[in-house]
């Protein structure tokens, strides 16, 4: 905790993030961040997100706006618990990156938005998390998707 950024991930790593606590951070909990040609794979499980009330974000799948080339960001989260962001769970690409986003079973509450997608991005839903108490719940396209 009481960093810039708690856990980065990026140059087409795949990663998982299970049993943490990724607390008190200034900028972004947990942060997908695609650059050149890559594909990048995050999955997170059984973990709690919470920012300093002041953070942007804490949990992101983005592209830098110069990425080269298809870039694609993949997040998968279950049983995660998100607080005290100006962005609970956010998807958003940039420039020639595209993202997906998928959680279930979490529970996202007290941020300014719960989740929120861009245009670039397709964020689904298993239609089993919890998304109340935000200042704004949801923005943007949010699929609900059946479990597989």
């Amino acid at each position: 905790g009481n960093n810039y950024i708690g856990v980065l991930v990026g140059f087409g790593a795949t990663v998982n993030v299970a049993n943490s606590q990724v607390v008190k951070n200034t900028l972004e909990g947990i942060a997908l961040i695609a650059m050149s040609g890559t594909n990048i794979n995050l999955f997170i499980a059984d973990t709690l997100v919470s920012g300093t009330g002041i953070s942007d974000y804490c949990i992101i799948n983005t592209t830098a706006p110069a990425a080269i080339g298809p870039v694609v960001g993949n997040i998968s989260a279950i049983r995660v618990t998100v607080t005290g962001c100006d962005f609970g769970i956010t998807n958003n690409p940039l420039g020639a990156g595209t993202g997906t986003l998928t959680v279930s079973n979490s529970m996202v509450t007290g941020n300014g938005t719960g989740f929120s997608n861009s245009i670039l991005g397709t964020f689904n839903s298993l239609g089993t998390s919890q998304v109340s108490g935000n200042t704004n719940d949801i923005s943007g396209a949010i699929t609900t998707i059946g479990g597989k």
